[in-house]
């Protein structure tokens, strides 16, 4: 996968004078492997990993009046990675009630910031056509790669930017109209 894009912003009256200057190039090679085992009928293992090696480049520029020259503020390029692993058990309680629960991590190797994030879930299937799920989860997102190198004078102040959080509780309702139509919420 690759992004990029260079951009010039004119914010004067002088047309041939940027203001504001952005290069940003990045691209990403990934590899993901997932191991599936079903350890009795009732219980299955799932586990995983995606490897992922980012290259990028990144200037910004910007000028406060148009006498000013053009004052850098962010320079960078090279290569990381970005670990990720999972693991999850299900297990069928029995045929109207199933349980998921697992963890996911992750592992920047440019700042050496780890995740460890729980996850859960649980549906129940009253009935032949219908099915209520909730679940929940601790997710950890990694930022665009040009705000860790953020400058100010002669300090970076993101570099060890820790991943973001959030806990995300989501509930689901789905029903069974016909063998070809199913409606999910």
């Amino acid at each position: 996968l690759k992004t990029s894009y260079d951009r010039d912003y004119q914010m004067s009256a002088n047309e041939n004078l940027a203001m504001y200057r952005s290069k940003y190039k990045t691209s990403r090679l990934t590899l993901s492997m997932q191991y599936n085992r079903k350890l009795n009928p009732r219980l299955t293992w799932r586990s995983g990993a995606i490897l992922s090696s980012l290259r990028f480049g990144y200037t910004e520029s910007y000028r406060e009046t148009v006498v000013m020259p053009l004052r850098q503020f962010l320079s960078s390029q090279g290569t990381t990675q970005n670990y990720q692993g999972y693991t999850n058990l299900q297990y069928k309680w029995h045929n109207k009630l199933i349980l998921t629960g697992g963890f996911h991590g992750m592992f920047l190797a440019l700042n050496q910031t780890y995740s460890v994030e729980p996850r859960f879930s649980i549906r129940w299937t009253p009935g032949l056509k219908h099915a209520i799920g909730f679940g929940y989860g601790n997710h950890g997102q990694l930022q665009p790669l040009g705000i860790y190198f953020y400058r100010e004078l002669d300090n970076m102040p993101n570099y060890q930017l820790q991943f973001s959080k959030a806990h995300h509780l989501v509930g689901s309702y789905q029903y069974q109209a016909s063998k070809t139509l199913r409606i999910k919420s």
